[in-house]
């Protein structure tokens, strides 16, 4: 009785171990095309490769004129240029917020058309996203955007290499300022700064939603300074990485 008892552990232990690896075979196997959660094999740009004290503070904006536009007025007082990944929809219907932004020598970016997961589309829909922003920001500022950010950073394989064959570096974070759940804007700062680091990209947000935004850039620019940081473009970020 016992050694039967013993008999079918091993054989229950043997299928559990005989299933598992089947899983993981498979996931090794996933073909291209496949849907994958977040993440992948591929990853975006978090940060750049440099040791200079430089990092590149960078907002997402899909909704709304007053923050974007107190924003805009707080990195010029700050004398800061930064980069915006915009949403298609967002700057056909603020096409003269877009153009101040450029005529104020920040940096814009895509954040692609719909504001979605967008792990969940297929490569036609990506491809169509991707060209329906790429449309409308070129048409607006009469440069093509090299950078796309995917709404909420989710991305996957065919993510990246959808975006990168439409000739964009794709873009998240290395720190989260989290200013969207709307703390104090010292507090905003104080997350920031502890986390900082040479060639940081920084993720804040420039939407109506994130009311606190604008006041938070006065003390981060302060913090930096004091820490012997300069805030970039995206681009100057990455051409001093690559010296």
């Amino acid at each position: 009785m016992f050694w039967v008892i013993d008999l079918r552990g091993r054989r229950a232990r043997l299928l559990g171990w005989l299933v598992g690896t089947a899983v993981l075979v498979g996931l090794l196997l996933r073909t291209p095309g496949d849907a994958v959660p977040a993440g992948g094999r591929l990853q975006p740009l978090r940060q750049a490769p440099t040791r200079q004290r430089l990092v590149a503070l960078t907002f997402n904006v899909s909704w709304g004129v007053e923050v974007p536009r107190r924003v805009l007025a707080a990195l010029e007082e700050g004398q800061t240029r930064a980069t915006f990944f915009v949403s298609g929809p967002w700057a056909a219907s603020h096409p003269e917020v877009v153009r101040e932004m450029t005529a104020r020598g920040h940096e814009i970016a895509s954040l692609g058309h719909r504001y979605v997961d967008v792990t969940t589309l297929s490569r036609q829909e990506l491809e169509e996203d991707l060209a329906r922003a790429h449309r409308v920001l070129e048409s607006l500022t009469g440069k093509a955007p090299r950078y796309f950010r995917p709404p909420d950073g989710r991305y996957n394989d065919l993510v990246m290499r959808v975006a990168r064959e439409a000739g964009y570096t794709v873009v998240t974070w290395r720190t989260d300022s989290l200013d969207w759940k709307n703390p104090a804007p010292e507090q905003i700062a104080r997350r920031v700064l502890a986390r900082i680091a040479p060639g940081d990209i920084v993720l804040l947000n420039a939407s109506d939603s994130a009311r606190q935004t604008d006041r938070a850039i006065a003390p981060i620019l302060s913090g930096l300074k004091e820490r012997g940081y300069a805030a970039v473009t995206l681009s100057e970020l990455l051409d001093a990485g690559a010296d």
